[in-house]
């Protein structure tokens, strides 16, 4: 009798450490979703600032200051997206990855507008940067924002609910995770096709390298097992690579093209168009 009594103490004492269990790992991953949401409020209103500022005006907040926060968010990008990967083990690396590359997108894009808003004083050119901005900013923020928030939520629903729930939820998930991949296949082309790599170099050097980098596009895809080095330009490209300045390598790696950000916010404003078309002609119509 004494034996069987301490039994179901163990048993009731293992039940309940696992209950609690339950709840502290649910605790952390709603944790993690109200930080995923501060963190894309945050960039979101970097964005927004380098957006509005003016750069005459007398203000506390000199464009150098938001700069430097967006140059620095990208480590905050980093650990948010890792904790993903521990809480939300639902999501596959290359899930995490889809939304890595939206997030430090937006961020490139807006640092270099706070970079060449403090670089140039031509206040048209600036003004017409500031409004691709504007534009990408809502549109990423329309595709992205309630995507996270939305997977997130399901990603607990299934990793705590019963097999129907967790199918129903999977579904769903999936149908957002395409619809972000689709983006980010857009993003990466217009990128591909802008063929901006090393555009701030001079022009002879920039023409060689660029001309490396397709040939190393189109080698790395047919032999992606042996890695960049094998390519056989590689020699090359390093001697070309290390014989650009310091400074001027560095910063090339960190800003596009002011004509390449104005022709991605005309493409991303027609994606949205396109979007937008599909939606309205499944809406229900009194005249159908």
């Amino acid at each position: 009798m004494f034996l069987l009594d301490a039994i179901f103490k163990i048993r009731g004492a293992v039940q309940e450490r696992k209950q609690k269990d339950i709840v502290r790992q649910r605790e952390r991953r709603w944790q993690c979703v109200e930080e995923t949401s501060k963190t894309w409020n945050e960039l979101y209103d970097l964005c927004t600032q380098v957006m509005f500022f003016k750069k005459n005006a007398k203000k506390d907040t000199h464009i150098v200051d938001i700069l430097m926060k967006l140059r620095n968010y990208s480590s905050k990008i980093t650990d948010l997206l890792n904790m993903w990967s521990y809480r939300f083990t639902n999501l596959s690396p290359d899930n995490i990855n889809q939304f890595k590359k939206i997030f430090r997108f937006l961020r490139k894009y807006a640092s270099y507008v706070a970079q060449f808003i403090m670089d140039n004083d031509d206040s048209d050119k600036i003004a017409d940067l500031q409004s691709a901005l504007g534009l990408v900013q809502r549109r990423i923020e329309d595709v992205i924002h309630d995507s996270i928030l939305s997977i997130l939520k399901w990603s607990i629903d299934i990793l705590e609910e019963s097999k129907p729930e967790r199918e129903c939820r999977t579904e769903e998930i999936n149908e957002y995770l395409e619809n972000l991949s689709e983006w980010v296949i857009l993003l990466r082309q217009v990128e591909l096709d802008s063929d901006d790599y090393y555009s701030t170099f001079e022009d002879e050097t920039r023409k060689d390298l660029q001309k490396l980098v397709i040939e190393m596009d189109e080698w790395i895809w047919t032999n992606k097992p042996h890695g960049i080095s094998g390519f056989p330009g590689f020699d090359n490209f390093r001697d070309l690579s290390l014989s650009v300045p310091r400074e001027e390598h560095i910063s090339s790696w960190e800003i596009y093209r002011r004509e390449y950000l104005e022709r991605l916010s005309d493409q991303i404003r027609f994606w949205y168009e396109c979007a937008y078309l599909e939606r309205r002609a499944g809406w229900e119509r009194k005249d159908r």
